[in-house]
């Protein structure tokens, strides 16, 4: 699957995360429902999250995932050091969930695509990892 068939899924596309090994798993489209935004500062040294003066979020797909780190492709350059927040959400009925996250590297894909390599400032804590990952049971 190539970065382009990650970044154009459908939403809501049903996938199933396969792990590779403890703590690290490669996504499967859509398996994740992913959103970030750069963290500014404002002037008085507050964080303030806007984009060209409003608040924006920018859909992503999550390609990997692992207790320190995710995977992430854009349709937008961000540059190596920029400070993200970073919504997941693994079920629609669920509230996503708030990361703060810094890209590590970033590499053009193709034109207007790019996968961003990212730390946790925090490092995810293994039941966060499993929660994430998990699917509900086929009915």
């Amino acid at each position: 699957m190539t970065p382009a068939d990650i970044a154009s899924a459908p939403p809501g596309t049903c996938a199933t995360p396969r792990v590779e090994r403890r703590g690290s798993a490669r996504i499967e489209p859509a398996a994740l429902r992913a959103h970030v935004r750069e963290r500014h500062h404002s002037q008085n040294g507050s964080p303030t999250l806007v984009v060209d003066g409003e608040q924006v979020w920018w859909p992503a797909r999550v390609r990997d995932l692992s207790t320190g780190g995710i995977g992430l492709v854009l349709r937008r350059a961000v540059g190596r050091g920029t400070i993200l927040e970073l919504k997941l959400q693994a079920l629609p009925e669920e509230p996503p969930r708030a990361f703060v996250v810094r890209v590590a590297h970033a590499t053009v894909q193709s034109p207007g695509l790019w996968f961003l390599g990212c730390t946790f400032l925090d490092p995810l804590p293994e039941t966060q990892f499993n929660a994430l990952l998990a699917r509900p049971d086929p009915a």
